[in-house]
């Protein structure tokens, strides 16, 4: 029996912030890459596929939902105390 391998155009985009963390009050830069893929299974609430714009507009908004969070240096984020941080 054969195996097939099908490989799905991607749509990426990366977004990046700075500012202050909102837990310490301390000047961070976080940076996330959104991507997603342009495949049969991506469709629209008709059932129809999703094309190439209508996949990056999901995109986009899952970028703009990540940037409405509030911003939280990584320390912060992996539960370290000021005692344990290394700067």
């Amino acid at each position: 029996m054969a195996t097939y391998r099908i490989v799905f155009d991607t749509v990426k985009e990366g977004f990046s912030r700075s500012g202050r963390c909102s837990v310490c009050g301390k000047y961070c830069k976080r940076r996330t890459t959104i991507e997603h893929s342009i495949n049969p299974y991506n469709v629209t609430k008709d059932g129809r596929p999703k094309g190439r714009s209508e996949v990056y507009k999901d995109v986009l908004a899952k970028g703009a939902e990540w940037e409405a969070k509030p911003l939280v240096c990584r320390a912060c984020e992996e539960g370290k105390t000021d005692d344990q941080q290394t700067t």
